[in-house]
């Protein structure tokens, strides 16, 4: 079975309850997840694996590209994904985990990041305002592609 996350909102330990209902069959109807500190809890599940599940499952924001200014104030190196739109001779849009190294400057402003294979890559700072290539914290939604950052 897999582990209990800390409560999403405390971060406190949670445990794994039976509920007892006398009037239920053998005794008891179920099974909840809750929060020893602030009694968050999930409902009653028909066995400990659905109960623990519910309680794990977290809700993530979506994952919007970066701005420039937030791409800039980051602290590099740093792991995201970047999608490149269909150029050239590709006919679909390359989503790839990259290392982002940060703004650069010289006589143009760029964005630097290495690729898994060690491929240094760069765009300019025009290009990512434009929406032409973007940047996530996590890999975007609908992506297909299985790649990895870590």
């Amino acid at each position: 079975m897999e582990e209990l996350k800390p409560c999403p909102f405390c971060g406190e330990k949670a445990e794994l309850y039976i509920e007892f209902e006398p009037d239920v069959g053998a005794g008891y109807s179920g099974y909840s997840v809750r929060c020893r500190s602030c009694f968050a809890r999930t409902g009653i599940y028909t066995s400990e694996q659905a109960a623990v599940h519910i309680w794990n499952r977290r809700a993530e924001p979506e994952s919007k590209p970066l701005t420039l200014d937030k791409l800039r104030k980051m602290e590099t190196p740093q792991p995201l994904w970047l999608e490149e739109p269909p150029h050239g001779d590709m006919t679909e849009s390359r989503i790839e985990p990259v290392l982002f190294n940060g703004i650069c400057c010289g006589k143009e402003e760029r964005a630097c990041w290495v690729t898994n294979n060690a491929h240094r890559a760069n765009a300019r700072t025009d290009v990512i305002l434009a929406g032409k290539i973007n940047f996530y914290t996590r890999k975007p939604e609908g992506s297909e592609n299985n790649g990895s950052i870590n």
